[in-house]
């Protein structure tokens, strides 16, 4: 039971992949109901309304993984079945990007990211409550190409590529460090003053809690092959 509706598809992703590792079709069928509760509740009605730490709004995340969801779901079905959650995919996928910038935030002199020259296309918005672009990811440039592919739309692939460079652009290596990172740590998002170490944001729980996503986030982004090979070796 999931009062929100945009915290579902979290459950998707693990009931797929728990029905390939256990052979337990009660797992395929819990899946399955998932993805009639997310078209019926929030992709037919583009109302991808989700509860997270932060926030009780509209955002992106619950559209991405409503996506991703129904990406997951391809692996495990077939024929009219697998079709329905490729279209269902698509449409999800749409609204997630209608949050991704397509051009770079002229930011003032003055202000941090103005002054190092950030580029923001390719990065995300948050949602209605929480106005600041962040590197939440995970598999979406994956399903955009998937996505690409079964539905023969190159701008998804395009999409993808913007996304991923954009990424990467801030990672917190010699010679990309802006004059303002941490040395092999990325935030969860950039502020228009300031890097949010948890501690500029809206958020306090941002330095425990949102260094294992991000990384998660990247780490799944460089490797799309990583979702394919579980479904494909059980």
């Amino acid at each position: 039971m999931d009062a929100s509706g945009g915290s579902t598809p979290s459950a998707t992703l693990p009931l797929a992949m728990a029905y390939v590792y256990f052979k337990d079709e009660a797992y395929r069928r819990s899946a399955e109901r998932t993805a009639d509760y997310l078209e019926k509740n929030l992709i037919s009605k583009a109302d991808y309304f989700s509860s997270t730490l932060d926030a009780n709004c509209e955002d992106k995340e619950a559209s991405l993984y409503a996506a991703t969801a129904m990406y997951y779901l391809t692996f495990i079905s077939e024929g009219a079945e697998r079709q329905r959650y490729i279209d269902l995919c698509r449409e999800a996928a749409y609204f997630a990007l209608s949050w991704y910038y397509l051009w770079d935030v002229p930011f003032a002199q003055g202000q941090m990211l103005g002054d190092v020259g950030f580029h923001s296309r390719g990065w995300g918005n948050v949602s209605v409550e929480n106005n600041h672009i962040d590197v939440f990811i995970f598999e979406f440039a994956t399903v955009l190409d998937f996505l690409a592919e079964a539905c023969d739309e190159p701008r998804f692939e395009r999409m993808s590529t913007v996304i991923r460079s954009s990424m990467l652009q801030l990672m917190p290596v010699e010679g990309s460090m802006f004059g303002i990172a941490r040395t092999g740590y990325y935030p969860e998002v950039v502020q228009h003053t300031a890097w949010d170490y948890g501690k500029n944001g809206k958020g306090f729980y941002n330095d425990i809690f949102a260094p294992g996503w991000t990384v998660a986030s990247l780490w799944q982004m460089l490797s799309p092959d990583r979702v394919t090979n579980y479904f494909a070796n059980r």
